[in-house]
C-alpha cells in the first residue's frame, strides 16, 4: 500500500522529449511558467490506492483554442513510499507511462487496458514518477497482487481471430507470457521452446488450425503451455459481422490483427473495392469497423496502428497499415484500382501521411478531422530544444521530420483525387488543420474538395459514412499523364509510378522525379543520384539524356546519366529502422543495469506497440538465428569477431547504429548516471516528432536543453 506520497510540479512542458528532466540540476526549489512563487516538493492526497494532480489551463487555453492541444502539457513528478510484504508483485499504475520502484523503472498500463507487470518488492520501497498531462488533471490509480511464482499468460492481453462459420481457419494467436522470477526460464507453448528473461512479458505466436462450426456462438482452442492444457475462447461469427483476423508481421515476428467487414451479400467469384480506415487516438480498430454500414460494393479493412494511440500512423504504425494493406489484398478479392484511403483525428493524419508518402498505392483519399502534422497540432513549440541555440543536429532532425510533414509533400497529391471532411465546432482537432491543407492543395493545382459540416463536432454518429464525401470522392477524377512523386526520406517512401529512387545526393532533402510514359519514359529528376524502373522497358530520356533500350539496369548520375548492370550505392541507415525487421535485444552478462534496461525495452515494445522483443545475455547470442537485427545493450560485452569489430567503431556513451549483414544498435554506456537518459532513446518511446538519426553522443545538457543538448549524425551503409 502507499504510504507516502510529495509532488512538485506542474511545469510547462514539450512533447516528444521524454529525457527533459525538470528536476535538473537538483535543487531546494524550482521556478515554472504556472506559478509565481518557487516550486517546492509538497505532501500529496491519496485516497486508498489513487491519486489525483491537477492543474488550472485558464491562463493558457487560448493558446490551444484554435490549433489543437498546443501549450497545454504539464509535468508533474511525484514520489514516496510502498510498503508491502517481501516478494514479487504484479504492480499497475494507470495513466503513466513509468515508475521507478527501488531505483528501477518499469513500464506501466499506460493505455489502462488492466495490463500488470512482474515487479520485486520489499517491505518498504521508493517510488518515483513523471505524469503528463494534456488537459487540467490526471488521475492514476495504483494496484498490486501477489505474483505467481511461475511463468503465467496474461490472459487479458491475447490477440486472437475470430472465425467465420464452416470456415477451415488456419492462423496465429498471440499469447502473453510473463517471467514473475528474477532468472530467465525456458517456457513451452504447443511444444515450442522460448527463453524468457527474469521480470519480462514476451508476446508468443501460436498456430492454430480449426474448422468452425455452422451456427454462430463461441468455440474453445486448446494450448499447452508448461505441459498443462489451457483454453482460449474463440467468437465464430457471420460474414454480415465485423470479424477480427490475424496475421504474422514482418516487423517483429508478433502476431497482429486488423478488423473487416465484408461486403454485404458478399460473392467470392466478384472483385470488390477496398476501404483501408485508419482509427483515431485512443479507438479500438474493431470499433473503428463497427462503426461504418456494410457496404455492397467494398471491404471496410482497419488496421490497429499496433495499439490504440500507437504511432500517429507514422513509422511502426505506418508498416503496420501496410502490411494490413498487404494481408488485404493476398486474401481477398479485391480491385487494385479501387483501394481507398480514409481515416478519422490521428486516423486523418495517418490518412495524409500516407496518402503523400504513397500516391500510386490509392485511388482516392478521404481524410476527416485529421490533423496535419505534430509540429502544429502538438506543443513541439515548447520542447527545451527550442529555447536553446540551435545546432547541425537540430537541423539534421528538422531534415528528417519533412517526411511527416504532408504539406511538404503535396505534389504527391497531383496525382490523386482528395476528399476533406471536417466538423466546424470541433475543438479537439480543429478546422485550421484541413483548411491548412485545402489552402495549400488549391495553390498546387490539387483536384480536391473541402467540406466542412456546420455546427459538427470531432465525431458524429455516420461521420466515416458521410454520403456527400463519399459521393464527392467518386465524382472527382485525375488524368494527369505526367506522374510527379517527391519525398524526403528513402526508408520510409522510395517508389512510386514504376520508378525506385536507389539513392540521393544530399539524404533528407526533397528529392523528386516527373515521369511520363509513352513509347519513351521521359524523366525529370531533382537531388537523385540513382534510379531503377521497376516495369518499364524501351527507350529513356531522363534529364535531358537519352538511354536507348533499356532493359532494367540502374541508372546512375554522374556528368550525364547512364545504365549500369551493377552499381553498389549507400543510404543512410536511422536508428528506427533496427525496428522494422525482426530484433533481439543483448545485454551484458557483466554488467547488472543492462538486464534491467533490456527487460524494460522490451517490455515496453510488448505493451505499446503490442509487440513481440526477445531479450538474452550475450552468452547466449550464438543460439539465435544470424538473421536477427540486434540491439546491443552495454560497454563490456561478450560478442561474436564481426560483431565486436563494429562495437568498436562505436563511441563511449553513445546510440549507434552500424550495417553488417543485419543492423545492429549499440546502446554503449559506461557512464551509470546517462543510463535514465539512454533508457528514453529509444524510438517507439520517443515517436515521430522526436526523430532519431543515426548515432546519438549522450551527454546531460539533454536533461536540461532537450534535443538541443544532444549531437549525432547520419552513417551511410550499402544494402545487404
Amino acid at each position: 500500500m502507499i504510504t507516502e506520497l510529495y509532488v512538485l510540479g506542474p511545469f510547462l512542458a514539450g512533447v516528444r522529449e521524454p529525457f527533459v528532466d525538470f528536476l535538473y540540476p537538483k535543487s531546494e526549489e524550482y521556478y515554472s511558467v504556472f506559478s509565481a512563487e518557487p516550486l517546492r516538493w509538497r505532501p500529496l492526497k491519496f485516497f486508498g490506492d489513487s491519486f489525483k494532480v491537477e492543474w488550472d489551463t485558464s491562463e493558457i487555453k487560448k493558446l490551444s483554442e484554435y490549433q489543437g492541444a498546443s501549450a497545454s502539457l504539464a509535468v508533474y513528478y511525484v514520489k514516496g513510499k510502498i510498503r508491502a510484504d517481501s516478494g514479487v508483485y504484479l504492480v499497475r499504475f494507470t495513466n503513466v507511462l513509468w515508475v521507478e520502484i527501488n531505483g528501477k523503472r518499469y513500464i506501466m498500463d499506460i493505455y489502462n487496458d488492466g495490463l500488470f507487470v512482474p515487479v520485486p518488492l520489499k517491505d518498504e520501497n521508493e517510488l518515483f514518477m513523471a505524469i503528463s498531462a494534456l488537459g487540467g488533471e490526471k488521475t492514476v490509480k495504483f494496484e498490486i497482487k501477489k505474483a505467481p511464482q511461475e511463468p503465467y499468460i496474461v490472459e487479458n492481453d491475447i490477440t486472437k481471430p475470430d472465425l467465420i462459420v464452416g470456415e477451415n481457419f488456419v492462423g496465429y494467436v498471440g499469447i502473453p507470457v510473463a517471467n514473475p522470477t528474477k532468472d530467465g526460464v525456458w517456457i513451452t507453448l504447443n511444444n515450442r521452446r522460448y527463453f524468457l528473461e527474469g521480470f519480462q512479458v514476451l508476446k508468443v505466436p501460436v498456430l492454430i488450425s480449426i474448422k468452425a462450426p455452422n451456427s454462430k456462438g463461441r468455440v474453445v482452442i486448446p494450448i499447452n503451455f508448461m505441459g498443462k492444457r489451457y483454453e482460449i475462447p474463440l467468437e465464430v461469427k457471420g460474414e454480415d459481422e465485423v470479424i477480427r483476423r490475424t496475421f504474422i508481421s514482418g516487423m517483429d515476428s508478433s502476431v497482429q490483427y486488423y478488423a473487416l467487414r465484408y461486403p454485404k451479400g458478399y460473392n467470392p467469384n466478384k472483385k470488390y473495392a477496398l476501404i483501408l480506415s485508419l482509427h483515431g487516438a485512443g479507438v479500438e480498430a474493431f470499433n473503428q469497423c463497427r462503426s461504418y454500414k456494410q457496404k455492397d460494393w467494398a471491404f471496410v479493412v482497419c488496421p490497429t496502428n499496433r495499439r490504440r494511440f500507437g504511432f500517429d500512423w507514422e513509422d511502426f504504425g505506418r508498416v503496420d497499415a501496410l502490411e494490413v494493406l498487404s494481408e488485404a489484398l493476398k486474401n481477398y478479392p479485391i480491385d487494385k484500382n479501387k483501394i481507398y484511403l480514409t481515416g478519422h483525428s490521428m486516423g486523418g493524419h495517418g490518412t495524409w501521411h500516407l496518402c503523400t508518402s504513397y500516391p500510386s498505392i490509392w485511388t482516392a483519399c478521404l481524410p476527416m478531422a485529421g490533423w496535419t502534422s505534430v509540429k502544429f497540432y502538438l506543443s513541439t513549440h515548447l520542447q527545451r530544444a527550442k529555447l536553446f541555440p540551435e545546432s547541425e543536429f537540430t537541423h539534421l532532425r528538422e531534415r528528417i521530420f519533412q517526411q511527416s510533414e504532408p504539406y511538404k509533400l503535396v505534389e504527391n497529391l497531383l496525382n490523386l483525387p482528395v476528399v476533406v471532411l471536417h466538423g466546424g465546432d470541433d475543438e479537439v482537432v480543429p478546422p485550421f488543420h484541413s483548411r491548412l491543407m485545402a489552402d495549400i492543395m488549391s495553390r498546387y493545382g490539387v483536384k480536391f474538395k473541402y467540406i466542412e459540416v456546420p455546427k459538427k463536432g470531432h465525431w458524429w454518429d455516420g461521420v466515416l459514412d458521410h454520403e456527400e464525401a463519399w459521393r464527392a470522392l467518386f465524382s472527382l477524377k485525375v488524368n494527369r499523364k505526367e506522374k510527379v512523386f517527391v519525398t524526403f526520406s528513402l526508408d520510409v517512401s522510395d517508389s512510386a509510378f514504376g520508378v525506385r529512387i536507389l539513392e540521393v545526393e544530399r539524404p533528407f532533402e526533397k528529392a523528386k522525379f516527373t515521369i511520363n510514359y509513352d513509347r519513351v519514359a521521359n524523366i525529370k529528376t531533382e537531388n537523385i543520384k540513382a534510379l531503377l524502373l521497376t516495369n518499364f522497358r524501351g527507350d529513356v530520356i531522363i534529364d535531358g539524356t537519352r538511354i536507348r533500350n533499356y532493359k532494367g539496369e540502374i541508372l546512375v548520375k554522374g556528368r550525364v546519366w547512364e545504365k549500369v548492370e551493377r552499381y553498389i550505392y549507400s543510404r543512410p541507415v536511422l536508428i528506427r529502422e533496427t525496428f522494422y525487421s525482426p530484433f533481439l535485444i543483448v545485454y551484458s552478462s557483466s554488467e547488472l543495469w543492462t538486464k534491467d534496461f533490456a527487460v524494460y525495452m522490451a517490455n515496453m515494445w510488448w505493451m505499446y506497440a503490442n509487440g513481440k522483443a526477445q531479450v538474452i545475455p550475450d552468452t547466449m547470442l550464438n543460439y539465435f538465428p544470424g538473421n536477427y537485427n540486434l540491439v546491443i545493450i552495454g560497454s563490456k560485452l561478450k560478442l561474436p569477431e564481426q560483431i565486436a569489430d563494429e562495437f568498436l567503431k562505436v563511441e563511449e556513451n553513445s546510440v549507434s547504429v552500424r550495417k553488417t549483414e543485419r543492423i545492429l544498435l549499440f546502446y554503449k554506456i559506461s557512464d551509470e548516471s546517462l543510463i535514465r537518459l539512454a533508457m528514453s532513446m529509444v524510438p517507439y518511446i520517443t515517436r515521430s516528432v522526436a526523430v532519431m538519426p543515426s548515432y546519438i553522443k549522450l551527454s546531460y545538457d539533454a536533461y536540461l536543453m532537450g534535443w538541443s543538448g544532444l549531437k549525432g549524425g547520419i552513417l551511410s551503409f550499402p544494402p545487404r
